[in-house]
């Protein structure tokens, strides 16, 4: 029974979503460093062109999340083929990988600084 039911579940997936939704794949990163690393499908990407979502405004939540004002731009990207398609060296499906480094300092840090700083300009005056 439980082969059988797990063989149907793609099917069922497939027959209730509509237009492939785009899910960013939060692939892991180094906090301390600010570090980021999405990936996504190809077919997926297609949809991101559309200005659905960006690899940018997610790479900004997850920052935003470890603490950091933003993500900076891309620092690299690797690409790998997932699923083969039909011919010898064709690749059907292939996910993207983009590290982004997190912008600026830790929001603490950064609140330190401007309290470090205040400090200063009040000592001075």
């Amino acid at each position: 029974m439980k082969p059988s039911f797990l063989l149907i579940l793609p099917l069922l997936a497939a027959c209730t979503t509509g237009k492939p939704v785009v899910q960013w794949q939060y692939r892991g990163g180094d906090a301390k460093k600010g570090i980021v690393y999405l990936s996504y499908d190809h077919a997926e990407f297609q949809n991101a062109r559309a200005g659905k979502v960006s690899p940018q405004l997610m790479a900004d939540k997850r920052c935003r999340q470890l603490g950091f004002q933003k993500a900076a731009r891309v620092q690299g990207s690797r690409s790998e083929c997932v699923r083969k398609g039909g011919m010898i060296g064709t690749c059907s499906v292939t996910r993207t990988t983009y590290e982004y480094l997190c912008g600026e300092y830790p929001k603490q840090a950064k609140s330190e600084t401007v309290k470090k700083t205040m400090k200063q300009k009040s000592k001075k005056q």
